[in-house]
């Protein structure tokens, strides 16, 4: 993640220690919370012999790991990221924590490879809404 974020920032700014902030509080809740994409085809990874986080952990434990970690995301995109001061950005943490809630929500319901799909794809969603954010909060 940071390999991706440093050379993106620094095309667009210098690396200060904002860019700094806003890079590790990304990398690491992204780092924990990934394995919502191992959802998708878990049957599939096992029967190749991949090692994934929750065929490692179990499908069980992975739901509500992740599903924690996406409840409390919002809290680490207000104090570390977004700090919101503005209209606009209050705005942009209200839906960026609904994302987080929705994923929050989803995740433990299981319902098929598609909805996990779906799921994985809302968190894409929350990253390209949070780096989006940071042009009202920088």
């Amino acid at each position: 993640m940071l390999p991706m974020l440093g050379p993106a920032w620094q095309m667009t700014g210098p690396l200060t220690a904002d860019a700094w902030r806003w890079m590790l509080a990304l990398a690491v809740p992204i780092f924990l919370l990934i394995p919502v994409q191992d959802l998708r085809d878990l049957p599939g990874d096992t029967a190749a012999g991949r090692l994934t986080f929750p065929a490692a952990f179990g499908e069980l434990f992975t739901r509500a790991f992740l599903a924690a970690g996406f409840a409390l995301l919002p809290l680490i995109d207000h104090f570390l990221l977004l700090r919101a001061s503005t209209t606009w950005a209050w705005i942009a943490e209200a839906g960026t924590a609904s994302l987080c809630w929705t994923i929050a929500w989803r995740v433990p319901r299981r319902r098929s490879p598609a909805y996990d799909h779906r799921t994985y794809r809302l968190f894409e969603y929350w990253y390209t809404a949070i780096l989006s954010a940071a042009i009202l909060t920088l």
